[in-house]
């Protein structure tokens, strides 16, 4: 009987050892990989003439699409968005253009949960513009999305789930005539499982 207890022991030590083994062997298996860009172009297109100037675009944003990932897309475990920015990439004309409004959602497009950002700041628009002998540099215009947003959680689960997205950006500027293009930049820390 003292063989059998000892044996019971014996068992049960190695396999709460053996689990506890592969739990660490798991942690020891993932890497988070620092600074995964994703870009979105957005066209934008003037809509309506009422006072101020309506303007609205739409891309799709398909996470799969970033190859730095591509071996991990079924390992992901963990999404944290360290930086969002929307940056001006072109404008036409290129002075006199100044924004007055906007709205960013990202809708996942399986699941249909939103992230929505409003920029309420009135800020006129410039893109980038390299010096020249006769003209000095011109930075493009930047709006920062601070990462205390609530539902940057979204963005996370679009990203991990490898969901495909609809972006939307629309809002008013204070002139008629125009076109712009704007960068909608996302860069997140991903953990992931090792293949």
């Amino acid at each position: 009987m003292k063989k059998l207890s000892f044996l019971f022991i014996a068992l049960t030590l190695i396999t709460t050892i053996t689990i506890v083994s592969c739990d660490k062997i798991t942690e020891m298996l993932e890497v988070t990989l620092q600074d995964v860009e994703f870009n979105i172009d957005l066209n934008i297109s003037e809509t309506t003439k009422t006072g101020s100037y309506e303007f609205s675009g739409t891309a799709i944003f398909d996470p799969a699409i970033n190859t730095e990932l591509e071996p991990y897309y079924e390992t992901i475990r963990d999404v944290t968005i360290t930086e969002m920015t929307i940056t001006v990439t072109s404008i036409t004309p290129s002075t006199g253009v100044s924004l007055l409004d906007a709205s960013l959602t990202i809708t996942d497009n399986v699941n249909g949960t939103q992230f929505n950002h409003i920029i309420s700041t009135v800020k006129p628009l410039t893109a980038y513009t390299p010096s020249t002998p006769t003209t000095p540099e011109i930075l493009a215009t930047e709006f920062v999305i601070g990462l205390t947003a609530a539902d940057f959680s979204v963005l996370s689960g679009i990203i991990n789930d490898m969901h495909d997205a609809t972006v939307d950006f629309s809002g008013h500027v204070n002139q008629t005539s125009f076109t712009i293009g704007f960068n909608v930049g996302i860069v997140a820390d991903i953990t992931v499982g090792v293949p």
